[in-house]
């Protein structure tokens, strides 16, 4: 007699790189001369199926920006990064990283990702210090930015103030130096 059953394959046994099966079997034999009942048991061979493990992640990343015409010193680009596991097993201590100078930030840490998982680096979020270090280059660009650091419920006061008194100088130019 021949038997077949099906299984259906678990994500622990793909990252295991296979499925290792034996079967039982249990029968009674009853001896008809003096009814003595006998347990015949039985087991299978050992089978082991490999299950190819495939590691692979998808990577995109992608710009936004608002800058201006002409572009101004400060306005930024807004990078969204997405990452897919499309492979079949679990990938551990996923970390993207930007080289790019002055990207904020310039790493993530997305952990571990299951197979068909997918994750979105989340957008940089700029300090209340670095805002005001914008406002401050952007209206008065001759001065240096002073180092302190300043609590956000100040900053739009600050600048509030820096916007209403931006600082321009103006210098006469010849033809000649043209």
């Amino acid at each position: 007699m021949t038997l077949t059953a099906t299984y259906p394959l678990r994500q622990h046994e793909i990252e295991a790189g296979e499925v290792v099966n034996t079967a039982t079997l249990d029968a009674i034999f009853t001896d008809p001369g003096t009814n003595a009942v006998t347990n015949v048991p039985g087991t299978s061979n050992t089978v082991v199926v490999p299950i190819d493990q495939l590691p692979e992640l998808s990577f995109v990343k992608t710009a936004s920006s608002a800058i201006s015409t002409p572009a101004v010193v400060g306005e930024t680009i807004t990078y969204t990064f997405t990452v897919k596991n499309t492979g079949n097993v679990l990938i551990e201590g996923v970390t993207l990283a930007d080289p790019l100078p002055g990207m904020t930030p310039a790493a993530f840490t997305l952990g571990d990702m299951a197979p068909a998982q997918s994750r979105r680096a989340p957008r940089p979020i700029r300090s209340p210090r670095m805002i005001l270090m914008q406002v401050w280059s952007r209206t008065r660009p001759l001065q240096a930015v002073p180092s302190v650091q300043i609590l956000s419920t100040s900053l739009r006061a600050r600048a509030r103030e820096h916007l209403a008194r931006p600082s321009f100088r103006f210098r006469r130019i010849r033809r000649s130096n043209w």
